[in-house]
């Protein structure tokens, strides 16, 4: 009897791990079609540093306030640009465009028009 439950206990492990490792991915896959989606709409390619790198929710949360940025911003011509999400402002000797992923939209959008 045991034994029948620890390979029902084993499996059950197998499936939560197989859908956890689903999510994850979906999860990815995700966040790459929103910053494709942003790059086809707006022509700015975007980047997240850490520690917005590697959480899918963390990434997504900083996705949409960019996206709220952009989009607020209509009038600043950000294509060809790289905007990358970290943890200070500024323009790189690359010309690359820093964002503070820590302020809110309203402070990114300030930021887009001075630059």
């Amino acid at each position: 009897m045991l034994v029948a439950a620890g390979g029902g206990i084993h499996e059950y492990t197998c499936c939560c791990t197989a859908l956890i490792c689903c999510l994850q991915l979906y999860c990815l896959i995700q966040v790459r079609v929103v910053k494709n989606a942003i790059r086809m709409r707006s022509g700015i390619t975007v980047a997240l540093k850490s520690p917005y790198a590697g959480s899918a929710a963390l990434e997504m949360k900083a996705l949409e306030k960019l996206a709220q940025a952009v989009d607020r911003c209509a009038s600043v011509s950000l294509a060809g640009f790289a905007l990358f999400v970290g943890d200070s402002y500024g323009v790189d000797a690359l010309g690359n465009i820093w964002l503070n992923g820590d302020d809110d939209v309203e402070a990114w959008t300030k930021f887009l028009h001075k630059v």
